[in-house]
């Protein structure tokens, strides 16, 4: 393995954590709009008593828990498998 080699290993690795950054902070940013989004609608307090209900107080934070909920998928990633009509 030769210095350009190396050179594109490690471009694709820094390609490959950049892309992964860029999708967690768009999640986040997803999920921050739509927790503002449930917190300036009726949704509201069915939401709120919902997370009562489990022992949350979250009264005023609907924004944040948007933003972590979308913070935490934005690591998952669904991997959609087609079986192929040929077996």
């Amino acid at each position: 393995m030769d210095f350009e080699d190396f050179l594109i290993a490690l471009g694709a690795g820094a390609l490959v954590v950049g892309l992964i950054f860029f999708v967690v902070i768009l999640s986040t940013i997803v999920g921050l709009f739509t927790g503002w989004v449930i917190s300036i609608s009726p949704l509201n307090w069915w939401v709120e008593q919902g997370f009562l209900a489990i022992g949350l107080d979250v009264s005023g934070k609907i924004t944040h828990v948007g933003a972590t909920v979308g913070f935490i998928s934005g690591f998952f990633t669904a991997y959609h498998s087609k079986k192929s009509s040929d077996d």
